[in-house]
């Protein structure tokens, strides 16, 4: 087993890869930026004076250098299953920006390769480490909620998204952008598998292909309900999070300020204005509750340490993880295009 940081090379320098992950590896001490590749040669001079690691100009470069590690995917979602397996193959573990991949074909192959290579494979789903999903996490399991029955949850932004996030076959959508956070915080808050889904989509944007609005229900099979809303044409926003409990309800307004701290360059002092906390309502009063702080440098932390112990490491987000989320995103199409609840046989992944 080797000593030392895990040296990385973050692949794709847009805006996750510039402004998320490259900030959140140079802050964790169990990682190491080795190298970032772009096409663009002016971003390759910003990488090589900016970052002073090496500035990829090709992915076949990336695997090429035997020093790296830890591939990790911020590219366009079209293209993480055939990089990430490339990357597998190449003896690199890897993490793929959400959504892990487009289809549960490609999940599988990917958990496949996986575990036939030896490598490890992991999905950013960093929202699991949002301050209002660990306030929530804390009310249910303080008992404060009681038992959860129903969950609604939204994120809606003015306007389409940007860039090739408005092309649908390159896997852009609000759904498989936002909505894939919000699937697995779901997936990970309750035990039981997912029974069935139903989704109805608007497409209203002039001469786009993806969703305006998108309204997704999951039904879990010990009864419980969790709605999903993602859109693009909202001006006043629903709350985030609107949980039912049989003892209370919790209604909460506003998204982590991490991202935005994180621009700023102090991720450590991002925290909630009081003006954003949460009301839990029960039978006979209400009380604001102060959101817990957010903390996304545990991913790079809690993943270098895994990636150090491997195979014995435990991971922050699994490949099968991964795939659940993408199972869900599947059965929702499906259930989008035809009109129909789509029933979840299996979710489980092997």
């Amino acid at each position: 087993m080797s000593d030392g940081p895990i040296k990385a090379a973050v692949v794709g320098y847009g805006y996750s890869g510039s402004r998320i992950h490259v900030p959140l590896i140079l802050l964790a001490p169990q990682m190491c930026l080795a190298g970032v590749c772009s096409s663009d040669e002016s971003k390759r001079h910003q990488i090589a004076r900016n970052l002073a690691c090496r500035a990829y100009s090709s992915f076949d470069e990336v695997l090429a250098d035997g020093e790296i590690e830890l591939v990790v995917l911020a590219t366009p979602n079209l293209l993480h299953a055939p990089q990430a397996l490339a990357a597998l193959r190449a003896g690199k573990h890897v993490l793929i920006d959400k959504p892990m991949c487009l289809t549960s074909m490609e999940s599988q192959q990917l958990i496949a390769c996986s575990k036939s290579t030896g490598m490890a494979l992991s999905v950013f789903h960093n929202r699991r480490w949002d301050g209002d999903y660990l306030t929530l996490k804390h009310l249910m399991e303080s008992g404060e909620l009681g038992d959860l029955r129903w969950l609604e949850m939204a994120w809606q932004r003015p306007g389409p998204p940007r860039t090739w996030k408005q092309e649908a076959g390159r896997g852009g959508g609000r759904l498989i952008d936002l909505g894939s956070h919000l699937i697995d915080q779901a997936l990970h808050l309750f035990a039981a598998p997912v029974s069935n889904v139903f989704c109805r989509m608007h497409r209203d944007y002039p001469g786009l292909d993806i969703e305006s609005h998108c309204l997704l229900t999951m039904e879990f099979a010990d009864g419980r309900t969790v709605v999903i809303d993602t859109t693009g044409i909202c001006y006043s926003p629903k709350p985030r999070f609107l949980a039912l409990g049989s003892k209370a309800t919790f209604s909460k307004h506003g998204v982590d300020p991490q991202e935005t701290a994180l621009a700023q360059g102090h991720i450590d002092e991002a925290r909630e204005s009081e003006s954003d906390w949460g009301t839990l309502t029960g039978p006979s009063s209400a009380r604001r509750v102060e959101t817990l702080p957010g903390r996304w440098r545990d991913f790079y932390e809690v993943l270098g340490k895994a990636l150090r112990q491997w195979p014995g490491g435990k991971l922050p987000v699994s490949g099968e993880d991964g795939a659940r989320v993408i199972a869900v995103l599947e059965a929702a199409r499906q259930s989008a295009a035809g009109g129909r609840v789509v029933v979840l046989r299996r979710l489980n992944v092997a």
